[in-house]
């Protein structure tokens, strides 16, 4: 998007990158989106990172509490600890926001094979490794993804209590569902 003086918007138009660099219909379409949603100010509702960006911190914490409890069962020690989502990428690639994590840790399980374990699941979890255990940013989380959260977390945590990696449970057995 050019903004400016019209001598000097006729003048990139006459370089030789223009029409390398000029938007496509899809990009076009998608912009007009994006610039509606903002207009109808419902542009919180309707854009993912909006939408995550402004979901208030007690909201997380909450949440977060929530899977904490729900994780009760496993062997997996569960902390809530605030911290710092990075929403930031082109004009803004500094900015952060407060957040609350799920921090992780299971008892004689590295906190990178956990990770790998998250990572390489059925439902893929990316979370940060730091301080000796997962870091999971709760605002990097819809709500409607907690429960498929808390079951990669489940089975991320039972892998190492006789079941195989990758393996599902099928008619009271482990069945190897991924391809190696």
């Amino acid at each position: 998007i050019l903004a400016g003086k019209r001598r000097l918007a006729s003048q990139l138009r006459k370089h030789p990158l223009f029409r390398a660099v000029r938007p496509d219909k899809f990009t076009l379409a998608a912009l007009e989106v994006t610039v509606d949603a903002h207009l109808r100010q419902g542009a919180g509702q309707a854009l993912p990172l909006l939408k995550m960006a402004q979901t208030s911190v007690e909201s997380l914490a909450a949440r977060a509490n929530a899977l904490a409890v729900r994780m009760g069962t496993l062997s997996a020690k569960v902390q809530i600890r605030r911290s710092f989502s990075e929403i930031g990428g082109g004009a803004l690639p500094d900015t952060t926001v407060a957040s609350v994590a799920l921090v992780v840790q299971l008892p004689d399980v590295a906190a990178a094979t956990l990770a790998q374990r998250l990572r390489m699941g059925q439902i893929a979890v990316l979370g940060t490794v730091r301080e000796g255990a997962v870091w999971i940013d709760m605002r990097t989380v819809f709500p409607e993804q907690d429960a498929l959260l808390a079951k990669a977390l489940a089975d991320a945590s039972a892998e190492g209590e006789g079941r195989p990696y990758g393996a599902v449970a099928h008619n009271g057995r482990w069945v190897d569902n991924v391809e190696h």
